[in-house]
């Protein structure tokens, strides 16, 4: 068996979906897979699918492959071809069908985008094999893309456990370069300014937070403090709060935190949340999306969608305790090993390919 592994995210270790496929080639590879990789750049994310698309089935007969595997958008035009759906669309029809108080906008406001993008999705669903990243969204494809059921499976991203693992001293040592008291209570966030990752509930949960315990939030986002303020942060929280951008030392960025927090509104199934657990941190999440598939009430605690004050209630109590953030951040570590590292995820991909091959 040869793959052609596709995406218009190329493979990186430091970038989302793309560290993904890094890590996927890599195990692949060495599980003795042959993997032929395809992964063109043109001037937007959707002219790269479009194109790239019509051109898949003759690419792989030029590298000898048997296999496609989309793991973006590519695959909208191949069909038959193994297509890794990441949730956009699928979980946004979703939320204006079951849970519409928090869909991602008014039906009449549905950028153009959005619908075409929709109308694509269900398309590949109903031609490709169609790997889910959770649960949550292989139900979503099923039940509003029309996916069918024999022809979808779940298989969850994993991450370099060695490079993602616990580190006292380099989290040490990330606070003095970037100026956060050893002695906080260090909060972790990581998320663009998207709608979908909840910054205004970040906002609103440092509001609440900050002047009730010795709290310090670290932020990895290209947010800077005046669209913090522009979202309702009160000035007076700004020296609790350091703004680190996107740096690309993530492990020391998540060692040097007590408690990682997601705050998404949607999230089809979030990489930063296992990055965080196999650090050892335990996470307090919105219940969004697959959170709750990796989340054991051991490792972290789920909270409704869009409840801050109830973000703030949990984050306080782990605040209080140092043995249970420890005990919690243990056994996060261990739910990563068990069944969310690199080689899991590998290992699941080839079970996939056979199943759906044979």
């Amino acid at each position: 068996m040869k793959i052609l592994m596709t995406s218009s995210v190329a493979p990186t270790l430091h970038s989302g979906v793309g560290s993904v496929e890094w890590n996927l080639i890599e195990q692949l590879r060495r599980k003795g897979v042959g993997v032929g990789e395809y992964f063109p750049r043109l001037s937007s994310m959707a002219l790269t699918d479009f194109y790239a698309g019509l051109r898949l089935s003759k690419r792989a007969g030029e590298l000898g492959c048997d296999v496609i595997h989309g793991h973006t958008d590519i695959t909208w035009n191949t069909p038959d071809a193994f297509r890794t759906f990441h949730g956009v669309a699928a979980l946004g029809e979703k939320f204006y069908r079951e849970e519409r108080e928090h869909a991602l906008m008014p039906r009449h406001k549905q950028k153009a985008y959005f619908v075409l993008h929709k109308a694509f999705e269900s398309r590949s669903a109903k031609k490709n094999i169609n790997i889910a990243v959770s649960n949550y969204v292989r139900d979503a494809l099923i039940r509003y893309c029309g996916a069918p059921p024999e022809r979808t499976a779940t298989v969850y991203n994993g991450i370099d456990a060695k490079t993602f693992s616990p580190n006292r001293k380099s989290g040490g040592e990330f606070r003095s370069r970037h100026g956060i008291p050893q002695n906080a209570i260090v909060l972790t966030w990581v998320g663009h300014l998207e709608f979908n990752k909840g910054i205004a509930y970040l906002v609103r949960l440092a509001n609440e937070l900050v002047h009730r315990h010795e709290i310090h939030f670290a932020i990895r986002s290209p947010a800077g403090k005046e669209d913090l303020l522009s979202r309702g942060l009160d000035s007076s929280c700004l020296n609790r709060i350091t703004l680190l951008g996107m740096q690309e030392d993530l492990a020391s960025f998540y060692n040097a935190g007590d408690i990682h927090l997601l705050t998404s509104v949607y999230e089809p199934f979030c990489l930063t949340l296992l990055e965080a657990m196999s650090c050892g941190k335990p996470v307090v999440a919105s219940r969004s999306g697959g959170h709750g598939e990796s989340i054991t009430p051991q490792s972290g605690f789920l909270t409704p969608l869009r409840d801050s004050g109830a973000m703030a209630e949990k984050v306080a109590e782990l605040a209080e305790s140092d043995s249970m953030r420890k005990r919690m951040g243990a056994e996060a570590r261990r739910v990563i090993l068990r069944g969310y590292t690199k080689e899991i995820m590998a290992g699941n991909y080839i079970k996939a390919y056979k199943r759906f091959l044979e």
